[in-house]
């Protein structure tokens, strides 16, 4: 690819452990030395991401359209669990965020529901029978409403600092104030 005209290299850090990163880098650096050329390489930060969680993540939930159902608030500091009002939950407390009538769309939209109800939990309704069920850590989107959620997790923390020990020459300019914050 370099001889064809690549001149830099993207590493998407939401899909590969640090074991892939190394060998990426390692392909990287080893055609540059064979071509003699810089081919600068950027590790793409994942950032947030909306998600279902399921206190039991092996099981899945049917649903069809109509139905009703509560959306709880995983906090960080307490262990996922199933409780009297519902096994499935969002992976962020955005509750104050989210007002009744507001879409949410579960797995790239095939999972349409409404906010019937916002009181600790959120009870949503089905507007359409999507895939005809809910599974963990499937993607949550909440059109039209700013979710004010961290602009890096763990891992991109993680990421941050390999890419600064690896002296990798680009991290993506949104997380340059946090990298600034943590890191200087």
């Amino acid at each position: 690819m370099i001889k064809a005209g690549m001149s830099g290299a993207r590493i998407n850090t939401a899909y590969c452990s640090f074991e892939d990163y190394d060998k990426r880098i390692e392909e990287v650096r080893n055609e540059e030395n064979k071509l003699d050329v810089k081919i600068p390489i950027m590790m793409d930060i994942k950032g947030p991401q909306l998600r279902i969680l399921t206190a039991d993540p092996n099981v899945n939930y049917s649903i069809k359209q109509g139905i009703v159902f509560p959306l709880g608030f995983y906090e960080d500091s307490k262990e996922l669990k199933s409780s009297s009002d519902t096994d499935i939950f969002l992976n962020y407390n955005i509750k104050d965020e989210i007002k009744e009538g507001d879409t949410i769309l579960i797995e790239n939209g095939t999972i349409a529901t409404r906010v019937l109800e916002n009181n600790g939990n959120l009870y949503v309704q089905v507007l359409n029978q999507g895939d005809g069920i809910i599974k963990n850590n499937m993607g949550v989107n909440v059109p039209g409403r700013y979710l004010d959620l961290p602009h890096l997790s763990m891992k991109d923390e993680q990421v941050i600092d390999y890419a600064l020990k690896n002296n990798l020459d680009y991290i993506p300019q949104a997380t340059q104030k946090k990298i600034k914050e943590k890191w200087n």
